[in-house]
């Protein structure tokens, strides 16, 4: 068990190094446009789809990016999906379901007070 162990974190250690390098922040802003592009694509009540969606096309990004094989390709789409379900429970629990519409109301109130934004 000890060896399982060992060689899941070396893969794992390997894979983090990668998206650190990669840059964390360009993954973050990727999935939060996903999100919010998968939110105005489907109407609500789709959860799970939009889930797959943005998991897809994010692991299509990465692919690209870090290229990742097997186990550490496997790892990598665990906790991407792992960070879209925070990314949505944090914005539901913040901002109601429909946090779409509340943000185009933002911008709406922020866009009257200030002509510059359109």
């Amino acid at each position: 068990m000890t060896v399982v162990v060992s060689i899941a974190l070396a893969f794992l250690s390997s894979l983090l190094i990668k998206v650190a390098n990669v840059a964390w922040d360009d993954l973050w802003a990727k999935l939060f446009e996903l999100v919010a592009q998968a939110e105005d694509r489907w109407e609500s009540g789709a959860g799970e789809q939009k889930k797959e969606w943005v998991l897809q096309q994010t692991m299509i990004w990465m692919d690209q990016v870090l290229k990742p094989r097997g186990f550490q390709r496997w790892i990598l789409k665990f906790a991407i999906s792992t960070l879209i379900d925070s990314i949505v429970k944090t914005l539901n629990d913040g901002l109601g379901n429909d946090w779409v519409a509340k943000a185009k109301e933002i911008e709406k109130y922020l866009s009257d007070l200030l002509p510059v934004i359109s």
